[in-house]
């Protein structure tokens, strides 16, 4: 079984890699317009939210199904059947990939099924040892002994390794779901014509996305805790600050694009709640990298270039927004074509180069850096931006 799937597994990720995600992206700005009859009333955000709860609240130990991304996105956000149609047909290779990996991680033999129900029993034998009248020392431990005896084998480990590793490819081919939801928000924020109803459907699908991603990193990390599989653990726990550090930016993103500049008070309570969900995840952070040093044999196991380095830049990108929110309130005006040439060409500013604008009209300049920039989001509002921006 295990063989099986690491081949299956191999193959899916060969495809993933092959997949020009880059011209998807491009495609956005052609393909996504202001949609005027689209019309959200309360009672419709209600039910989208439901809908939502109800796909993140199960407690089955499946991953989200494929046809959440794809067939089923309006229902449950009220993405217009238009844009809905574009996303299905331009990220076909991208769902098809999600979809064969769904397919691959449901396989059942006659023997993983005989233990498939040990994360069910693992969480009720959990709760029962944290509520009961007499406390267990070692809950973790003694559910998962328990779980072991009511099941009556050993768990199937390499393809439960394998599972592990196959959410964790599902939930990156998630990240790259939410990175072009995102563009297409911030596409749509930049229109001169806005339909408000319609940016907030892809704000709630761009949210949602991140959410599964939470929530089904989440089971990956209970099996890989439950296979006693550290190296599993610590890769799948950098998903979920990956995952906590796009709905931060997403968060600062939603606001700006709903009043405009952020007054210098919004800007502080903003700051204040970004900084207290970083302190959260820095926290979990060391939690897991302490379970792995003190239960992995070989400390290094595990590559800089795996955890520590995506971890660094994760810490860094949340830390730069944080100070980019705390900074004195600036307010951005329209400004003539003539004013960058005008700035560029004074004496004082001879060095400076191109100037470019965010989706939200904030204004930025690359010196001698070449077109590249080191951020794809604004510093001032946490839009995404183009690899360039957009050029004034």
């Amino acid at each position: 079984m295990a063989t099986v799937m690491a081949n299956d597994l191999g193959r899916v990720q060969q495809a993933w890699v092959a997949v020009d995600q880059q011209s998807i992206e491009r495609a956005i700005p052609h393909q996504f317009s202001h949609t005027s009859h689209v019309i959200r009333e309360p009672k419709h955000l209600d039910k989208y939210a439901k809908r939502r709860e109800c796909i993140l609240s199960s407690h089955s130990p499946t991953i989200i199904d494929p046809k959440v991304f794809g067939e089923l996105l309006s229902k449950h956000s009220g993405v217009p059947k238009k844009d809905g149609g574009w996303w299905r047909k331009h990220l076909a290779p991208l769902l098809q990939i999600y979809e064969q990996m769904f397919k691959i991680l449901e396989t059942r033999t006659a023997y993983t099924s005989a233990y498939e129900d040990f994360y069910m029993l693992y969480e009720s034998e959990l709760h029962s040892a944290n509520s009961g009248a007499n406390p267990v020392e070692y809950p973790e431990s003694h559910a998962q002994t328990m779980a072991k005896l009511k099941v009556g084998m050993t768990p199937p480990r390499a393809s439960s390794c394998f599972k592990v590793e196959g959410i964790r490819m599902t939930i990156d081919v998630r990240f790259a779901f939410g990175a072009l939801a995102e563009r297409v928000y911030s596409h749509l924020v930049s229109q001169p014509e806005k339909n408000q109803a319609q940016i907030g459907s892809w704000g709630d699908f761009a949210v949602f996305i991140y959410d599964t991603c939470i929530r089904d990193a989440d089971i990956a990390s209970k099996i890989a805790s439950s296979m006693q599989a550290h190296r599993q653990g610590i890769l799948t726990g950098l998903r979920i600050i990956q995952a906590e550090w796009r709905l931060s930016r997403l968060l600062i993103m939603t606001k700006q694009s709903q009043g405009g500049t952020l007054s210098g008070e919004e800007r502080k309570r903003l700051a204040e709640v970004v900084e207290k969900r970083l302190a959260v995840q820095k926290e979990y952070a060391a939690t897991i990298q302490e379970v792995y040093e003190r239960n992995c044999k070989f400390k290094h196991y595990i590559s800089k270039k795996e955890f520590d380095v995506p971890l660094r830049e994760c810490f860094k990108h949340w830390e730069e927004l944080i100070m980019a929110l705390k900074r004195l309130t600036m307010s951005y005006e329209t400004v003539s074509a003539e004013l960058p040439n005008v700035v560029s060409s004074s004496k004082e500013d001879s060095d400076r180069g191109r100037w470019y604008t965010c989706p939200n009209g904030h204004i930025f300049t690359i010196n001698d850096y070449g077109d590249t920039i080191l951020t794809n989001c604004c510093y001032e509002c946490g839009a995404t931006m183009d690899v360039i921006g957009r050029k004034l």
